[in-house]
């Protein structure tokens, strides 16, 4: 029987973001004073179930509901000021209205835009997140949607 050794669990976060499409190209979003392009999305709160979690962050900061997919792409960021390491879930979303209109959360984003295959090289990405994109574009065709219609 494996024995439990104290103090050798994770000792980290977790963050949830949404990939979200539309006509061919991805929502990404940039934070107050940042300068790169990120998924929308944030951490994971205390005993918060992952995909309600993610549907939280993203009514506070687009003010959109949302239906959440399946998980697509993970990668662990070791950047976090706290020196921890983050793991980073992206899951494929969709609006539940295709035509909502978004009411960004102007203390948390500056700026959201639709970012195509073309624009990721001479965008500032979040370098984690390029993998994701590049992944995302190559297959889209084949992804399987969280809802019957495109996103």
């Amino acid at each position: 029987m494996a024995q439990e050794i104290p103090g050798t669990h994770l000792v980290g976060d977790f963050g949830q973001k949404a990939l979200i499409s539309k006509e061919g190209k991805v929502l990404m979003c940039r934070g107050v004073g940042d300068t790169r392009w990120d998924f929308p999305g944030g951490r994971l709160h205390l005993r918060e179930d992952l995909t309600e979690g993610l549907k939280r962050e993203l009514k506070e900061e687009l003010g959109i509901e949302t239906e959440v997919g399946e998980p697509f792409f993970v990668t662990v960021w070791y950047g976090a000021k706290t020196g921890l390491p983050r793991v980073l879930l992206v899951y494929l979303v969709s609006l539940v209205d295709p035509t909502a209109v978004f009411s960004i959360a102007r203390d948390e984003l500056e700026e959201v835009r639709w970012v195509g295959k073309e624009d990721i090289e001479s965008l500032d990405i979040t370098p984690e997140w390029k993998p994701a994109l590049y992944k995302f574009f190559a297959i889209q065709s084949f992804v399987r949607k969280p809802r019957a219609e495109n996103i």
